[in-house]
């Protein structure tokens, strides 16, 4: 800042971290203010203040007083940054400058001698605009000075002050010191000082009122020269903190002062230390103070304006120490302030001739009497040529107490007049003036880059670009030579300085401005105003008059800076005519005037090329939308309009509510955010071109939300009254809503008796609850409103009524009498139930009988005869008591007694009596089934006319009633009635199936007739009499989707058990192992599907597909229910006595009690084992004469002793226990059915084949446990250990099947005994497969790793399924209703994805092993075909090829080596043998089967010794030999086809 002869001495500088702003006073000397060199000096000072904005640096005005030899001794900013308070002393006055530095307001009061440093703030300006002064004056009457504190607002005259304190104190040297806000601005610290006492007052007042709070603090300690800083910080676990830091240059001594509140008062504590040496000189000060935390405080020390250091306090500890680093070094400096900024920067300024630093290590010089402003950090090590410390100086402090005083503020009632200055504030010049038309030589030295660092300079204009073609600039000299034609006005230009050591640059910027006077001009150059030029236009503009010209002929000219090609001139006229998107915008041409004799100064002309901007020809979108939320609406473009015919492109504001459509075409509008409902939403459309060149429109759009309501009449508003029974079903009214209808939610608060599902109210009171008034209501509701209808209704009921007399009754001894009641009548259509009493008793009597409305009365004995009081209750269940009635029935021994009792009875009623010679049928019926698909079965059972019965069934003597679990009433219709033959099949409609058995208990469907069906023959007279009655359970209803992909599944499952044994035929031919991966599969699956015999309800088709699989299990595709059942058990008409033991077993094959019925294709099976045991018997017995008939016995007995009677044991136990012990519950010893007798008899047998085959199975491994690997073994038993781990690799692996059998005897006895306690059949179910899961994982029963897994995954794939039933149970609903129908619906589903899921990965592991397999077998017998055709080739051998290589060793000799192999063995194993002694036969049928539980096994293999090993290794070498040349054999071969294609 400034120049040469215009030296600058700063006095004070201050930072604003509100506003980021920087303020710097002092006092200059050059009264022009000038930069110009050619100004003349005027002798005086001025007073100015530079406003700067940090990071980077840069001065936004300079102000200068009027006044001559005036100084600005202070600046401080208002806490927010908005205003500065400049303190003026050589003419007294404070001055109130705003941030853009005009004047506010100026104070002037008179006050003599201020302190000597002007390092001191006493002056500030709160946020809300009052000004606080600390000043002293002088009493004349005593020559003594005073300091009085003042508060006033910021505007107003300062003689109408708010208050005025005055301190009870008078001193001839007293000096006010400092003044600062705490961070609240609630309350001030003052600082006084009183150089004569050597005492420095502090006290603490109220901001508001002046009022002194507690006690001041008086600091003695003799100093002189002070510079004092007090700062105030607040931090949160202490509060207000208050540092004061002073140095004192007199005594070379600092002190710290600290205070705050604790326990109600302000603790003050104070530090000093002299005699130091940073403080030894002429001039040592403190620039400024930060308080960085509760116990480090930062200072700037300037030491005899040489060095600058940065002082640290530190009172974290007892002992307070002072630590200096030197910052920064200089010499023969004049004067310097500093400032704090940030958290560890700071600025601070000097007035220097000399200066001298370091940077980077590189010493530079700087010589000027320019004021330089530098800014560091706290982190700067210097190191300087000068003998200072290398580490930086610690000093400790001492603690030093206060001095007693009661020296304080008081309020001052009256003050001396203050006067409001007059005072001139002007900007400080920098711009330098010549004259455009004669050329200027202008020495810019004193604008340099004032230091000599290595480096060089350049000028440019301020925008970078080169310097104008009349100016040319000289870096040695710093001569600026500006010749004529010059640029008019200000131009501006960067002096740029390059360094060499790090090509760092500084910049200067310098102004000229072109002076025209008495040069060829425009005579008003001010009427160049900017102009407009179209694209694709040409544009013609005219020089107006001209002045100062030679001759007449005066034309423009092209500046030779214009080097735009649509920019001319001609005579007097500038030509413009742009074509190029490139040339939009502004653009400034330079011209200048030519008279033939001399040049005018260059011009400069602004011109606007512009574009017409696409728009909408019509206005474009409604300046206001309304839109329903969340509804898309579609906003098209029909008016788009660009006059030049370029593409548009469209932008929209707030893409999240509008989105452009493709093409152009238009917009939507949508939008999901609720808080912008009613709310006014503005958005703007921009149109551009390629320009770009944009217009924009803006609407608003309003989101509205309507709540949803009914459209016409609401439900049940013309609903009023109701009976009980009457039912009324109408669907759910149109929805109207501005948003989508079909989202409307509906929350119904309905009566029990009111039901809604699928759109549709179901209105069906039928209980005692249902009857009186009843409110309820209905609530449509959208995302956010709803409307509530609300309703009330009344449900009204009348008790049944007989529509006659009960009459008396007599009844004929041994003979049957019938009476049925009248008709009673029930209002409403309510079932009546009626309920008789015998003589006060509820046990029905042996000699009557009542089904429905109708008495049969059959007495035998003659203890019966007389008087019998029959009391009736009937009732609809609604009613809340029964009605009765009663009547008499006399029992007599015959008629004369009768009529002779009853001979005063003008009305004799004679009793029905059965005409003894007919012959009298009663016809009974039999609920068959009822479907998943709602097809009820029906059979009549009758010896005679039971089509005759069939056709007089119809709606009105044929009753359906449901007996729902939660007391519903189920609605239903039938749809049609096939009547065929004594059958009848009634298809049922339900408007809601799978609500039907959806809990734990299925419901119930009950069939009766209420009225007698009767048919009289000739000689016969078949009755089907009212009241008759049975009743079915209702298993769970799918829907016509499920029914069809349940179909199409079990018609593929039946495809494949059909398919599976012939192709399992096929599959052994090539791999002999392939039933036992079948087996296998089926017992991996037998766990799972036998799951579906638990009494719960499954929903969905669950059930239909495990039935089939448990029917692929058992193998039965024999059918024998169609051809084997009907022979054994005849033709049966009463089948209604036998059904399974509940309808879960019903459904799942298990149809009967009987165990003939019950084992289905298993019993053929059992037949069919025993004539092929039959078979091999004959066939030994036939070998003698027949050889292939002895070798067929061979091949037999090789299959049927013992492998395959075990592997069908294990495979069969399940549905041989399961038929058995159902058989258990309907034992029939004596029956004229001779199935049910044979069955019977069965039943005890298979309990004792099945107990004695699993001890024998046991035994057999047990007995050869320690030789269950030899060939012996596997060869008669490997079927029971197919595939397991045997000792050593496991001790239990054996006996897995075992164990299966016991889980299936387990099984079992849970799903029959407990088939009436569903959860604790979950319970013992999920136990077993746990226990199940745990041997599995410890023992690892299988050889093959993916046997084990696949055993593990179906073990859990069980215990998934138990958990599902788990959650189907009552038990487990977290509501009182219970489980939903679609979360049944679900549940479902997800039975059947475990069970598909099982199905598929068991068949996929079948799949791969069996291809691998195939593979290997297939290899195999290519080896075999390829060595027989070897072996026919050597036969055949060409006597011309001799060469030809031996395939293969012959034949011959490997067989005789096997067979001598074979004698050595069988000689050895003969002196073991126990029977070795024992001659052979010659018959061929001497040859005798192994017995099941063999011990000569395992002992030979225990004799074997050396020879056993050696007879083995013999065989594995000769194997090895066998290969070896066969494979050089093959080698061979293929040398000689080889060598033969050659030829």
């Amino acid at each position: 800042m400034g120049g040469a002869r215009d030296p600058m001495k700063p006095n004070s500088i201050n930072f604003n971290a509100a506003t980021n702003a920087l303020a710097l006073v002092g006092i200059a000397q050059d009264f022009t203010m000038c930069e110009d060199q050619s100004s003349t000096d005027i002798s005086g000072s001025y007073s100015f203040i530079y406003y700067f904005k940090v990071n980077p640096l840069v001065q936004k005005w300079a102000k200068a007083s009027t006044g001559t030899d005036e100084e600005f001794a202070d600046v401080v900013f208002s806490t927010d940054g908005q205003y500065l308070v400049v303190e003026q002393v050589s003419n007294q006055m404070y001055l109130i400058l705003d941030v853009l530095g005009n004047l506010v307001n100026a104070i002037s009061f008179t006050y003599t001698a201020f302190y000597d440093n002007f390092h001191l703030h006493n002056a500030l300006i709160s946020s809300n605009r009052q000004v606080y002064l600390q000043n002293r004056f002088k009493d004349t009457s005593t020559n003594k000075y005073n300091i009085y504190l003042m508060k006033f607002p910021m505007t107003i005259n300062a003689a109408l002050p708010t208050y005025i304190l005055q301190m009870n104190y008078l001193s001839g040297n007293t000096y006010q010191i400092a003044l600062e806000f705490t961070p609240c601005e609630a309350n001030l610290w003052s600082i006084i000082h009183d150089d004569q006492q050597a005492y420095l007052f502090i006290q603490y007042l109220s901001a508001i009122t002046g009022a002194v709070i507690g006690t001041p603090f008086y600091f003695d300690r003799t100093m002189d020269y002070l510079s004092v800083f007090l700062k105030v910080k607040n931090f949160p676990v202490i509060g207000d903190l208050m540092v004061t830091a002073i140095s004192d240059n007199y005594g070379d001594c600092v002190a710290l002062i600290t205070a705050k509140m604790e326990s109600g008062s302000m603790v003050y504590k104070s530090f000093n230390k002299g005699g130091m040496q940073e403080l030894g000189g002429y001039k040592n000060y403190f620039l400024d103070l930060q308080i960085r935390s509760e116990t480090n405080y930062l200072v700037i020390l300037s030491t005899n304006d040489q060095i600058v250091y940065l002082g640290s306090f530190d009172t974290s500890s007892t002992t307070v120490t002072l630590t200096f680093s030197e910052v920064l070094y200089y010499i023969t400096n004049l004067d310097t302030v500093g400032a704090f900024y940030g958290d560890s920067l700071f600025y601070f300024v000097h007035s220097s001739e000399h200066v001298k630093y370091t940077q980077s290590g590189t010493q530079s010089h700087v010589a000027t009497q320019l004021s330089l402003i530098f800014s560091t950090n706290d982190q700067t090590q210097s190191h300087q040529t000068i003998n200072v410390d290398a580490q930086p100086h610690v000093i400790n402090m001492v603690a030093f107490s206060s001095a007693t005083k009661t020296w304080q503020f008081n309020t001052v009632t009256s003050m001396f007049s203050l006067t409001k200055p007059s005072v001139s504030l002007v900007n400080i010049r920098g711009a330098i003036s010549y004259s455009i038309c004669q050329t200027e030589n202008i020495y810019i030295t004193l604008k340099q880059i004032v230091n000599d660092c290595d480096g060089w300079q350049q000028l440019t204009l301020s925008d970078g670009s080169p310097l104008p073609s009349n100016i040319n600039f000289n870096n040695a000299s710093f001569l600026l030579v500006l010749r004529p034609m010059g640029i008019i006005g200000s131009l501006k230009f960067n002096l740029i300085k390059t360094y060499t050591s790090d090509w760092s640059t500084d910049i200067k910027e310098i102004e000229l401005i072109g002076l025209e006077d008495g040069c060829l001009k425009l005579k008003n150059s001010s009427t160049l105003l900017p102009i407009n030029v179209p694209l694709n236009y040409v544009y013609q503009y005219q020089i107006s008059a001209f002045e100062n010209n030679s001759t007449t002929n005066v034309v423009t000219q092209k500046d030779s800076s214009s080097t735009e090609s649509w920019f001319g001139v001609s005579g007097q006229k500038l030509i413009f005519s742009p074509t190029n998107f490139m040339d939009l915008g502004l653009r400034i041409v330079k011209f200048n005037l030519y008279d033939q004799v001399q040049k005018s100064g260059t011009y400069s002309l602004s011109l606007t090329i512009t574009n017409t901007a696409p728009i909408f020809r019509y206005g474009g979108p409604q300046k206001s939308i309304i839109v329903p939320y969340k509804v898309k609406e579609i906003i098209p473009f029909t008016d788009l309009f660009d006059s030049e015919g370029h593409p548009i492109t469209i932008t929209l504001s707030q893409m999240p509510y509008l989105s452009l459509l493709s093409g152009n075409n238009g917009f939507q509008i949508y939008c999901d955010d609720s808080s912008k409902i009613q709310n006014p939403q503005t958005f703007q459309i921009t149109l551009t071109d390629p320009q770009p060149l944009s217009s924009t429109y803006s609407f608003s759009v309003v989101f509205t939300n309507v709540a949803p309501k009914f459209s016409g009449s609401t439900p049940f508003s013309t609903l009023k009254k109701i009976k009980v029974n009457q039912i009324y079903s109408f669907p759910l009214p149109t929805i109207e809503d501005d948003q989508d209808p079909s989202l409307v939610k509906i929350k119904n608060d309905l009566p029990a008796f009111i039901d809604f599902s699928d759109g549709v109210y179901t209105i069906a009171p039928i209980a005692r609850e249902h009857v009186g008034k009843f409110k309820f209501s209905i609530e449509l509701k959208d995302d956010l409103l709803s409307t509530k209808y609300e309703y009330e209704c009344q449900v009204t009921n009348q008790p049944p009524v007989l529509s006659g007399e009960i009459e008396d009754q007599h009844a004929l001894l041994n003979n049957e009498t019938v009476y049925q009641l009248p008709k009673i009548y029930d209002h409403e259509g309510m079932p009546v139930i009626i309920t008789p009493t015998y003589d006060g008793e509820t046990n029905t009597p042996k000699w009557a009988k009542f089904i429905w409305d109708t008495f049969m009365f059959y007495p035998t004995k003659a203890s019966e005869v007389g008087n019998h009081t029959i009391q009736i209750s009937y009732t609809d269940n609604v009613i809340t008591k029964p009605k009765k009635a009663s009547f008499i029935v006399t029992i007599v021994s015959d008629i004369a007694q009768m009529i002779k009792e009853d001979n005063k009875t003008l009305n004799i009623k004679q009793p029905t009596i059965i005409d003894q010679k007919s012959t009298k049928i009663t016809a009974k019926f039999q609920i068959l089934t009822i479907s998943k698909s709602s097809l009820l079965q029906l059979r009549i059972i009758s010896a005679k006319a039971r089509g005759h019965i069939v056709e007089q069934i119809n709606n009105n003597n044929l009753v359906i009633r449901i007996s729902s679990m939660d007391n519903q009433v189920v609605q239903y219709s039938i749809k049609n009635m096939i009547k065929d033959s004594g059958r009848i099949d009634i298809k049922l409609y339900f408007p809601h199936p799978t609500s039907l058995s959806h809990g734990i208990t299925p419901d119930v469907l009950e069939v009766y007739f209420n009225d007698t069906i009767q048919f009289i023959g000739q000689g016969t007279v078949v009755t089907l009499p009212s009241g008759s009655y049975k009743q079915i359970d209702i298993p769970t209803q799918a829907n016509d989707r499920s029914i069809v992909i349940g179909n199409a599944i079990i018609q593929g499952m039946s495809g494949l058990l059909f398919a599976a044994i012939p192709g399992g035929v096929f599959l052994n031919f090539f791999l002999s192992m392939f039933f036992q991966y079948v087996w296998s599969l089926l017992n991996d699956l037998s766990f799972l599907t036998i799951l579906t015999l638990v009494s719960m309800n499954v929903p969905g088709i669950v059930q239909m597909i495990q039935n089939v699989m448990l029917n692929f299990i058992y193998l039965d595709i024999l059918k024998t229910d169609q051809w084997f059942i009907p022979y054994v058990f005849g033709v049966e008409d009463e089948e209604e006595a036998d059904r399974g033991l509940n309808s879960f077993f019903d459904q799942n094959g298990f149809s009967s009690v009987n165990s003939l019925k019950n084992l289905q294709s298993s019993l053929i099976y059992v037949i069919l084992i025993l004539l092929l045991y039959s078979a091999m018997m004959f066939f030994r017995l036939m070998g003698d004469h027949f050889a292939r008939l002895q070798k067929l016995a061979e091949s037999m007995e090789s299959k049927l002793v013992w492998n395959y009677p075990i592997r069908f044991f294990i495979q069969q136990y399940s549905p041989f226990f399961f038929a058995a012990i159902i058989n258990l519950h309907d034992l029939r010893f004596t029956d004229t059915n001779f199935g049910y007798i044979l069955g019977s008899f069965i039943t005890p047998i298979i309990f004792i084949w099945l107990a004695g085959g699993s001890i024998l199975v046991f035994s057999v491994i047990f007995v050869h446990r320690d030789c269950l690997d030899s060939q012996q073994f596997k060869s008669l038993y490997g079927s029971a250990l197919q595939g397991l781990k045997i000792p050593p690799h496991s001790y239990l692996a054996p006996y897995l099947n075992l164990i299966y059998i016991l889980r299936w005897t387990l099984t079992g006895i849970i799903m029959v005994n407990l088939r009436n306690y569903p959860g604790l059949q979950l319970q013992s179910l999920l136990l077993i497969s746990i226990l199940q899961q745990i041997f599995n994982i410890l023992v690892q029963p299988y050889d093959e790793k993916i046997e084990n897994f696949m055993n593990l995954m179906n073990e859990i794939f069980v215990t998934v399924y138990l958990h599902i039933l788990f959650i189907l149970t009552e038990f487990s609903a977290a509501e009182e209703d219970g489980l939903t129908n679609e979360m049944r619906q679900f549940l479902g589903w997800a039975l059947l994805a475990v069970v598909f899921l099982s199905i598929f990965t068991n068949i996929s592991k079948l799949a791969i092993i069996i291809f691998y397999r195939m593979k290997k077998r297939c290899k195999r017998m290519t080896a075999k075909v390829l060595e027989s055709q070897l072996q026919r080739q050597n036969e055949f051998e060409n006597p011309r090829d001799k060469n030809r290589p031996k395939l293969l060793p012959t034949m011959r000799k490997e067989s005789k080596k096997f067979n001598k192999e074979q004698d050595i063995e069988k000689q050895f194993m003969n002196q073991f043998n126990k029977k070795s002694n024992v001659r052979r036969k010659k018959s061929r049928r001497t040859l005798k089967s192994p017995s099941l539980i063999d011990t000569g096994l395992c002992n030979a293999e225990k004799c074997d010794g050396l020879r056993q090993q050696a007879r083995d290794l013999s065989k594995v070498q000769n194997r090895l030999d066998t290969s070896q040349n066969r494979a050089s054999n093959v080698g061979k071969w293929e040398k000689y086809k080889s060598e033969r294609k050659l030829h």
